[in-house]
C-alpha cells in the first residue's frame, strides 16, 4: 500500500478531489507541494535508492492533483538527480544527495592521517580524452581541448577502499610524467606551487556496478558512498573535477569525512 503524504491544500474525504481551473500561481505552488512530499518521501528513506516510485497515475490519485502536475514535479527532482527515468521500465530513485557549501579542500591522504592510518594509491587508467559538457563547462575548456582523466585506487592500510576519478585540463598532461602513487595534492602543491584550496560537493548512494566488484572486492549492488567535487585552486579558478565511489562497510578501518 502507497503511504500518504498529505499535501497543505489538498483535502482528503471519500474520494479524490481534483483541483480545476487553478490560474498560473496556484498550478506552480501546487507543482512545489507535489515536488517536496516526493523529496521527503526520498529523503526518509521510504524509497530506497534504487527503488521504482509510483506511477504518474498512482501518485496522481494518492495527492489529488493532476498527471501533468505530478510529471512536472518528477521532471524537478530528475533534473536535481534524485530519480532517473528508464525507457520502458519506469522512474527510480538514483540517490540520497547532501550538498554541501563550499568549503576547505581536504585530500584523501589527510583524511587518513587524521585516522591513524596510511594512504596508498593504485593507478587504473590515466589519458587524455573528450570532456563531457560539465566537464568541459567547470574546467571553462576551450573547443577541442581535451581533459587529463585520472582514475585510481585509493588504499587505506593496503586495504581498498575508494575508487577516485580525476579530471583535469589538458594542461596538466604534466602529470603523466609523474609518480601518482602518493598524493596528488601535495605533489601540486610542493612542486607547483598548485593548491587545491576549496571545493564544492555533492554526496548521495550509488550500487556497486562489475568496476567496484573487482577493485574494491564488494558485492554487486552492494551501496557505496558516492561524492562529486568541484574543486578550486588557490586563486579561486576551477582545478579539476573529483568522483569516488567509497566503501562504507569497513567503518572500523575508514570514516570518510565530508
Amino acid at each position: 500500500a502507497l503511504r500518504t503524504t498529505e499535501l497543505p491544500q489538498v483535502r482528503r474525504s471519500r474520494g479524490v478531489k481534483r483541483m480545476q481551473n487553478q490560474d498560473l500561481a496556484n498550478t506552480a505552488l501546487l507543482h512545489k507541494q507535489v515536488e517536496n512530499a516526493l523529496r521527503q518521501e526520498i529523503e526518509s528513506g521510504i524509497w530506497a535508492v534504487g527503488d521504482r516510485i509510483p506511477s504518474e497515475a498512482q501518485l496522481s490519485e494518492k495527492y489529488g492533483v493532476s498527471r501533468v502536475t505530478v510529471r512536472n514535479a518528477i521532471s524537478r527532482l530528475v533534473e536535481d538527480g534524485l530519480l532517473v527515468r528508464l525507457q520502458g521500465k519506469g522512474t527510480f530513485v538514483s540517490s540520497h544527495p547532501i550538498q554541501s557549501n563550499v568549503r576547505v579542500s581536504r585530500s584523501f591522504t589527510a583524511i587518513c592521517e587524521m585516522q591513524g592510518r596510511t594512504a596508498g594509491a593504485k593507478l587504473m587508467d590515466l589519458q587524455l580524452c573528450e570532456p563531457n559538457a560539465q566537464q568541459a563547462a567547470f574546467l571553462g575548456l576551450a573547443p577541442g581541448e581535451r581533459v587529463l582523466r585520472l582514475k585510481r585506487l585509493r588504499l587505506v592500510d593496503e586495504i581498498p577502499l575508494v575508487i577516485e576519478t580525476n579530471y583535469f585540463p589538458e594542461s596538466f598532461s604534466f602529470l603523466m610524467r609523474e609518480e601518482l602513487s602518493g598524493s596528488l595534492y601535495r605533489l601540486l602543491a610542493q612542486k607547483y606551487q598548485i593548491t587545491a584550496a576549496q571545493s564544492r560537493m555533492v554526496v548521495g548512494v550509488c550500487r556497486a556496478g562489475a568496476e567496484h566488484v573487482r577493485w574494491l572486492g564488494v558485492a554487486q549492488s552492494a551501496p557505496l558512498l558516492f561524492n562529486r567535487s568541484e574543486v578550486f585552486d588557490q586563486a579561486g579558478t576551477p582545478l579539476h573535477l573529483a568522483e569516488q565511489a567509497v566503501r562504507v562497510d569497513l567503518p572500523e578501518i575508514f570514516q570518510y569525512y565530508v
